[in-house]
């Protein structure tokens, strides 16, 4: 062998083992600065079986992973990937998250909280995959969810973007939240079996069957829809007569806010009625395949 292949293989071998020595160690320092990072939030417990750091990219891939909440809520999923991270505020100012198998179980909660009204449908788990990212500007006190999709096959999904601004992150405290204003929210929901879950619960309640339940739940909302048109409230109207028809055929609805300016949440509580909360919103709702999950 000439000494100038000697060269290229010692050199070969010495850039694989500097990457692979570099590898380590951003994995270790990732590692170390997320367990930390877990163990600054009381509640917080998080497992996993592998921790892998892209060098390409800088993500950071988590498989199997386990975590209990703060509140006691247990949640586990097949993998979690985090493209982009906030590490320099106690509150993260952004985050890019793809998780896949996401698995919730329902009955693990109190009855009357969230899950609550899924254990009354007979729905124990909630399994999934979920993306999320937001952006959050401190300039503007403005929070952004730039994506927030949640695919659940035996149920449906959902795809949320919305804006809420004088939010100040780091001073989250009850009363700061009163002055929080909506800015405007889309969100596009693809029915799967919920719809069907809901209905069936009525018709229990009823004591009528299911098709009978669809009947009389479109014929309510449509009456509310009339009592707005006849109330000169076009945008309730148009609103609910959506709803109405996603009821009567569930598949894909668009739902929409576009106030003229941001609305203070503070506003839903001072004695304005649902009707009046839809207009003030600009809701509109539309029942069609153009909006896509």
């Amino acid at each position: 062998m000439s000494n100038i292949s000697k060269f290229f293989i010692s050199l070969a071998v010495f850039i694989v083992l500097c990457v692979s020595g570099l590898y380590w160690f951003v994995n270790h320092e990732v590692e170390r600065a997320l367990n930390q990072a877990v163990e600054d939030v009381p509640g917080l417990s998080l497992t996993y079986a592998d921790l892998s750091v892209g060098l390409s990219d800088h993500s950071v891939l988590l498989e199997k992973v386990e975590a209990t909440l703060p509140g006691g809520q247990q949640v586990a999923a097949d993998s979690l990937r985090i493209t982009a991270f906030d590490q320099r505020n106690p509150v993260p100012h952004f985050a890019t998250v793809q998780a896949r198998g996401v698995s919730v179980q329902a009955i693990q909660a109190n009855v009357g909280d969230w899950a609550g009204p899924l254990v009354t449908l007979g729905v124990s788990e909630i399994r999934g995959d979920l993306d999320l990212d937001y952006r959050y500007e401190p300039q503007t006190q403005t929070l952004t969810v730039n994506t927030l999709v949640l695919s659940v096959p035996d149920l449906g999904d959902v795809r949320l973007k919305a804006a809420i601004d004088r939010l100040d992150l780091t001073q989250l405290r009850v009363e700061k939240l009163l002055g929080l204003r909506m800015v405007y929210a889309d969100l596009v929901y693809a029915d799967r079996a919920l719809v069907g879950l809901l209905l069936g619960n009525t018709a229990r309640l009823l004591n009528v069957s299911e098709a009978e339940a669809r009947t009389r739940v479109r014929a309510e909302i449509t009456a509310m829809a009339d009592y707005a048109a006849r109330d000169s409230n076009p945008v309730a109207a148009a609103a609910l007569a959506g709803l109405a028809d996603f009821v009567a055929d569930p598949g894909q609805v668009a739902i929409a806010s576009r106030p003229g300016e941001p609305v203070p949440v503070l506003y839903f509580f001072m004695g304005r009625d649902f009707y009046e909360n839809l207009h003030l919103l600009n809701v509109t709702v539309i029942t069609d395949a153009e909006h896509e999950i």
